[in-house]
This record gives structure tokens, C-alpha cells and sequence, in this order.
């Protein structure tokens, strides 16, 4: 079945603090993410949505725990668009869902990163797979186009 031009690409333009904000839905379950700010540029794609419930006891249930967190995962580049050498630290970019602001990202892996900043050259790109946490809230993919990237201090 066909898909009609709004569901199939819906582009939303935010201002934020920092710059131009734009998130664009890509079809049902993914979204684009773009930060602009001087001399940098964030991209991203939201690819998925998941939420847990967690007991008390920190073991995973079916049924209303004691808390819910809601997992965002997708991929998320920063580029120097400027002249100079510049500091990012990708820590600082968050999701915003209406009123909540989600953790800082972590590097979906198997193994364990420790996230630092990075030295940008001009024109250099740096890129990895993220996730974000939203705690006590409950997400699903319908809401992947309603989150907001913004950069944080």
C-alpha cells in the first residue's frame, strides 16, 4: 500500500538555544535529527523506540513495575563545519519529548566506552551508534517523531 507524502515525510523545524533544530519522520518507525550551531553540525537518525518496566528489585517485568525507561536508539554524527579545531563532546546532546529531557547518550555496544571529548579538525566527522534513556516515561514509535535533539551543557 502507498504511502501518502505527510506520513511518509513530515519535517518539523524547532528552534532551540543553541540553533536550528529540524526533525524529519522517515516512514513509521525512524526519524532524522539535525542541530546546527556555529561551527558544528549534529545529524542523526532515530531508528527505535523500547520501554521496560523494572521492579524494585532491578529485574525486568510485564506489567507495571516500579518504573518505566524508555530506550531511543540511533546513530548520531557531529561534523566540524568551522575553520579552527574545536572540542565536542557528544554528551551533550540530548532528546527532548515534550516536557522531558532524556539522559545523555551512551555508545550502543557490547563492549563498555568511556565517553571524553573529541578534537575536531575542520571538516572532520566523528559518528557512532547511541541510545538515550528517558526514565519513568513511556515511549513507543509512534513518538519518534515528537522527540527534539538539543545540546545541553
Amino acid at each position: 500500500m502507498p504511502m501518502r507524502l505527510p506520513t511518509l515525510l513530515a519535517v518539523i523545524l524547532l528552534s532551540a538555544q543553541a540553533g536550528h533544530v529540524t526533525a524529519a519522520h522517515c516512514g513509521t518507525s525512524s526519524a532524522h535529527i539535525h542541530l546546527h550551531s556555529p561551527g558544528v553540525s549534529v545529524e542523526g537518525t532515530l531508528k527505535s523506540v523500547k520501554t521496560e518496566a523494572t521492579s524494585s528489585k532491578g529485574k525486568s517485568v510485564n506489567n507495571a513495575g516500579d518504573s518505566l525507561r524508555s530506550y531511543v536508539h540511533g546513530h548520531l554524527s557531529v561534523r566540524n563545519i568551522g575553520i579552527n579545531d574545536i572540542k565536542v563532546d557528544i554528551r551533550r546532546y540530548r532528546l527532548v519529548f515534550k516536557n522531558e529531557l532524556s539522559s545523555s547518550p551512551y555508545i550502543d555496544s557490547v563492549a563498555h566506552f568511556i565517553i571524553r571529548e573529541s578534537i575536531l579538525m575542520p571538516n572532520e566527522k566523528i559518528s557512532y551508534n547511541v541510545y538515550w534513556v528517558f526514565e519513568n516515561s513511556r515511549l513507543d514509535e509512534k513518538h519518534i517523531d515528537e522527540l527534539r535533539l538539543i545540546e545541553g551543557k
